[in-house]
């Protein structure tokens, strides 16, 4: 055979198994490096909407806290909050007249609104109040009400008190985190649907009122947003019991919050972190609140250092706003968790801040 027909029959037998072998081995190589980058996108993609949720929540929860403030009368320092304070001399700090929760679980921020009547702004699970309405004849309920009545047609608002408490030991089977930020509410009124006679306006196991008028049936005892619950001329403790609260996780408890008068501490968000982390330069070293020009009154802590974490706290400035508007600072720092910690390092965490100032609650009597 001439050697060109030997190599036309070389050339229609195809390829060889080696270069078959090698056209398998580059194919899959570039078949990985695609897989992987896909990979890497998607993960990518997932992080970044993981991060945007989680930044999304903690926005929201500090739209909640920042309306509060916006709308408090008083806030409390953490004197006055943990210990005690120059306006609560020789007395008992406001969280000992709390719902009795478990140790785990921290008051960080307390402060007086003064909320519309009937409470329809249900939007943080206060929705057994949907049929609320403000009785229409106070002459038709008993003594000890007709009084409370007529000041309630007049003034159509009452005093509430919001607690913003930090949960260390949550339940992991709903929540996210090492731990939880939870917003309880001290009503005056436990409900005021028209149809209940003189339950109507019943008020909530240890409310107080933190003006004058402070208690049902005796007009002459007054308190004050500083020295609440105690009688402001006597000294003298005007809370009965202290009021109930609860922390459980189930959605509808309409008839068991009924039956118990057991206010929810309604979980803000979920995901805190923990612990003690370095702060920004423009806060103080010590107590991580603001720092002020000379000759400016300081800000002071609400939440004390000695409870071991700086992920949620607050300052107050003007001495709890006792007579005058007052700006509040607050901190909240979350810990991503999931995919989304993959795009933080070992030293970061999602955080934000915000400055309110708060109106006045001087000369303000809603009676």
């Amino acid at each position: 055979m001439w050697p060109r027909q030997r190599l036309k029959r070389q050339r229609r037998q195809g390829f060889t198994l080696v270069e078959i072998l090698v056209s398998l081995v580059i194919a899959g190589v570039i078949m990985v490096s695609l897989t992987s980058l896909l990979i890497e996108m998607l993960t990518t993609e997932r992080r970044e909407a993981d991060l945007n949720a989680l930044s999304q929540e903690l926005k929201m929860a500090m739209d909640v806290i920042a309306k509060d403030l916006s709308e408090a009368v008083y806030v409390y320092d953490g004197d006055c909050l943990h210990s005690t304070c120059s306006e609560r001399a020789n007395l008992q700090p406001v969280k000992d007249f709390l719902p009795q929760y478990p140790e785990t679980m921290h008051p960080v921020l307390a402060l007086w609104i003064l909320e519309p009547l009937p409470y329809d702004n249900n939007e943080l699970g206060y929705f057994w109040h949907k049929n609320a309405k403000i009785p229409s004849n106070c002459s038709t309920l008993p003594n000890w009400a007709q009084e409370d009545c007529r000041r309630l047609q007049k003034s159509r608002h009452a005093y509430s008190l919001v607690v913003y408490y930090l949960d260390t030991q949550p339940n992991l089977n709903f929540w996210q985190g090492p731990a939880v930020l939870r917003r309880y509410v001290l009503r005056k009124y436990k409900h005021l649907d028209g149809g209940l006679s003189d339950e109507n306006l019943w008020w909530h196991e240890g409310y107080v009122q933190p003006t004058t008028y402070a208690t049902i049936g005796n007009p002459s005892a007054i308190s004050s947003f500083a020295l609440w619950p105690y009688d402001v001329n006597t000294r003298g403790l005007l809370q009965g019991q202290r009021p109930k609260g609860d922390i459980k996780p189930e959605a509808d408890r309409e008839y068991e919050r009924y039956q118990d008068d057991k206010d929810l501490a309604q979980v803000l968000i979920d995901g805190v972190d923990l612990g003690i982390r370095p702060l920004a330069p423009h806060l103080d070293t010590t107590t991580g609140c603001p720092k002020t020009p000379a000759g400016l009154l300081p800000y002071r802590r609400t939440a004390p250092t000695s409870l071991g974490f700086n992920s949620f706290y607050a300052c107050v400035q003007a001495g709890g706003a006792s007579t005058r508007n007052a700006a509040t600072y607050v901190y909240l720092r979350l810990q991503p968790s999931g995919d989304a910690i993959a795009g933080f390092d070992s030293g970061r965490r999602l955080e934000m801040a915000t400055t309110v100032l708060s109106r006045s609650a001087q000369y303000k009597n809603p009676e």
